[in-house]
């Protein structure tokens, strides 16, 4: 399960990449479904996890409270999150992407 979400978190963030990256034509309209669809995502994902983590048998096999959305739950999904988030800013206002670009171009002159 986490290796799917985790395949669709890298997905959207390349999607908001790209949108951010190339001047395509209709970019209101394919921000606004970058919109949709984090929503979209987020919002089932978030459910299945919170519905996993409140599970009775997994919680007697993680050692958690049965029916608890703990502490550990809500850092997981902040980190989960935090890329998307910064995709879809980067996406809607593309002034972000020339201020996120300017932290990875130096990493990325690293690597050459």
């Amino acid at each position: 399960m986490r290796s799917l979400v985790m395949g669709i978190i890298w997905m959207f963030i390349a999607i908001t990449v790209a949108i951010s990256s190339y001047r395509f034509d209709p970019r209101p309209l394919l921000s606004g479904m970058v919109v949709v669809l984090f929503f979209i995502l987020g919002t089932t994902i978030v459910a299945v996890y919170s519905q996993m983590h409140r599970d009775t048998t997994l919680s007697n096999l993680t050692d958690t409270e049965p029916g608890e959305l703990g502490a550990d739950f809500w850092i997981k999904l902040i980190g989960f999150g935090a890329g998307p988030v910064l995709g879809l800013i980067a996406s809607v206002f593309p002034e972000f992407t020339d201020f996120l670009f300017s932290w990875v171009q130096p990493g990325m002159g690293s690597l050459k």
